[in-house]
């Protein structure tokens, strides 16, 4: 965190700054962790959610493995078609949950650029839609409660802004 007088940085458990001795909202900071965790939350449910289409994928390619080798091409290439799409679907959920893992670090040091990642609704409906299509209905959990992410930045706008604000620029 940093002082919001002088900008200098400041122990997590400080109540005032050793430079001004100005008083540090401890608000901000429980906002932060909050955020940090609803982002961590959501990047679990997307690891999950990738698991399970992985594991589905492999089920379902075993499925058309024994259907190609019985002599039954087309529902095999029914399930291999499935498959591709089940894999695409868990490589984008597992890359975007190691986004949002690294975004939940990232915010508990430098709170910035918050509400311009959760203010535009465009990218959690893309990757709604993506998931809705390559999920086979299990990818759009972790997108719902992005939803409910965006929500609580949204919710709490003006103390984002102000912690934006107070965060001295990257060099």
């Amino acid at each position: 965190m940093f002082c919001a007088n002088c900008g200098t940085p400041a122990s997590d458990d400080a109540p005032f700054c050793w430079q001004c001795g100005h008083r540090i909202a401890v608000q901000s900071k429980r906002l932060i962790q909050i955020l940090s965790q609803k982002i961590r939350t959501q990047a679990v449910l997307l690891t999950i959610t990738a698991c399970v289409q992985s594991l589905l994928a492999l089920f379902l390619f075993c499925l058309a493995l024994f259907f190609a080798g019985s002599a039954k091409l087309n529902i095999a290439a029914s399930y291999f078609c499935i498959v591709v799409l089940l894999a695409v679907g868990a490589f984008a959920n597992f890359a975007y949950a190691s986004h949002l893992f690294m975004r939940s670090g990232q915010i508990l040091l430098r709170p910035i650029g918050i509400i311009s990642e959760y203010q535009p609704t465009g990218t959690l409906i893309n990757l709604l839609a993506f998931n809705l299509l390559l999920g086979c209905l299990l990818g759009p959990i972790g997108m719902i409660y992005g939803f409910g992410v965006r929500r609580y930045v949204i919710a709490h706008i003006h103390e984002f802004d102000a912690l934006e604000r107070q965060s001295p620029p990257t060099s």
